[in-house]
C-alpha cells in the first residue's frame, strides 16, 4: 500500500482579465506616442496623462480579481455604471460581502456585484467559465453566500 499525499488546496484564486488588460495597453501605447510626438504642447501633457491612467489600469486588470483566504481583491471602478474605468485596486473582507450577483454583461465582459451591507462593487470576468469559476471559489470560502442572477 502507497501513501499518496492528497493535492493541496489553494488558498488563492486568481482570475486576470487579459483581454481589458490589452484594450488599456494599447490605450497607453497611444497616449504615451502622443507625448513622444507632441511633447512640447499641450497635446503631449494630456497624451502622457492618459498614458499614464491606461498603464495602471491594464496593471489593475492583469492582476485581475482575487481571492484570498480572507478577502477579495479587485480593480476598483472610478463609477459602478462603467466598471471598465479603474482606478487602483480595492481590497474587500470576505466577511463584509452579503451576496453575490451576476449583473450580465457589459462591452463583452461579465459583470459581477459583490454586494456589502451599504454598497455594492463591480468585478468584470472575461468569461462565463471565470466568473463561474470566482462564484466556486468564493462559495468555498463562504459556503452560505447568496448567489443571484439579474437578468
Amino acid at each position: 500500500m502507497t501513501d499518496q499525499a492528497a493535492p493541496a488546496v489553494s488558498h488563492r484564486a486568481n482570475f486576470p482579465n487579459l483581454r481589458a488588460a490589452a484594450l488599456w495597453a494599447a490605450i497607453a501605447a497611444a497616449g504615451f506616442f502622443v507625448l513622444a510626438t507632441r511633447y512640447r504642447g499641450l497635446q503631449g501633457i494630456a497624451g502622457g496623462a492618459v498614458g499614464l491612467f491606461a498603464l495602471q489600469a491594464c496593471l489593475a486588470f492583469l492582476a485581475g480579481v482575487r481571492v484570498g483566504p480572507d478577502r477579495v481583491t479587485l480593480p476598483r471602478p472610478l463609477f459602478n455604471p462603467l466598471p471598465l474605468l479603474v482606478f487602483a485596486r480595492s481590497s474587500i473582507p470576505l466577511n463584509s460581502l452579503r451576496d453575490l450577483t451576476s449583473a450580465g454583461r457589459f462591452l463583452g465582459f461579465e459583470v459581477v456585484l459583490l454586494t456589502l451591507a451599504e454598497t455594492a462593487a463591480p468585478a468584470l470576468f472575461v468569461s462565463r467559465p471565470a466568473r463561474l469559476a470566482f462564484f466556486a471559489a468564493v462559495k468555498r470560502r463562504i459556503p452560505d453566500i447568496r448567489i443571484y442572477r439579474a437578468y
